[in-house]
């Protein structure tokens, strides 16, 4: 093989795999990551000096 023959087949080669590795971890299309939705915990009521019960909200994020 020619100098250039080689080169010209070393470059296709390294588009190809330039190509698969792209696709395999950068594309969207390649990637298969599920996100799950926020979950969210809710306190139990907490007394008031009145004794009226006041219901308070915690957002938690869990990864």
């Amino acid at each position: 093989m020619t100098k250039t023959t080689t080169n010209l087949l070393l470059m296709i080669i390294t588009i190809l795999a330039g190509i698969y590795f792209y696709v395999t971890y950068c594309s969207s299309c390649g990637t298969t990551v599920k996100e799950e939705p926020v979950k969210e915990a809710v306190t139990a009521p907490v007394m008031t000096e009145k004794g009226k019960a006041t219901i308070s909200r915690t957002v938690v994020t869990l990864n």
